[in-house]
C-alpha cells in the first residue's frame, strides 16, 4: 500500500488527526517492514474511525492497554510507533506470526 492510497483512504473514512497521518503509518510501517494497510485496518476498527473517547482523548488509536489501563500518547505518530513496535516485538518476533491472520488469531 502507498502512502498515497493510504492518505487517500484515511482523507474518506477517519476523523479528526488519523485522517492525515499517512505519513507515518506509510513510514513506521517501512521502518518496521510491516503492511500499513494492518495498521491502518486495526486503528480504525479499534477507534471507531478516529472517534472513539481513547482516540480523542489519549491519541490511542489502537485500544492499547498496560496493566489493564488506557495507554495516553503524545501524539498519534507515538501510538502509531507503538503499535508496529508490538506487532514486530511480541508477534513477529517472540511468537513468530508474520500474517494478520496468525496475528489476529487467539488461539494461544
Amino acid at each position: 500500500m502507498t502512502k498515497e492510497q493510504i492518505d487517500k483512504y484515511l482523507k474518506a473514512n477517519a476523523k479528526d488527526e488519523l485522517a492525515s497521518a499517512a505519513q507515518a503509518f506509510y513510514d513506521l510501517g517501512v521502518k518496521y517492514n510491516i503492511d500499513p494497510a494492518f495498521a491502518v485496518a486495526v486503528a480504525m476498527h479499534e477507534s471507531a474511525a478516529g472517534s472513539n473517547k481513547a482516540a480523542q482523548s489519549a491519541h490511542n488509536y489502537f485500544g492499547i492497554l498496560s496493566k489493564g489501563k488506557l495507554v495516553r500518547f503524545s501524539s498519534i505518530s507515538a501510538n502509531i510507533e507503538a503499535f508496529y513496535k508490538l506487532i514486530k516485538n511480541k508477534y513477529v518476533n517472540t511468537l513468530g506470526r508474520y500474517t494478520p491472520e496468525a496475528i489476529t488469531c487467539w488461539k494461544d
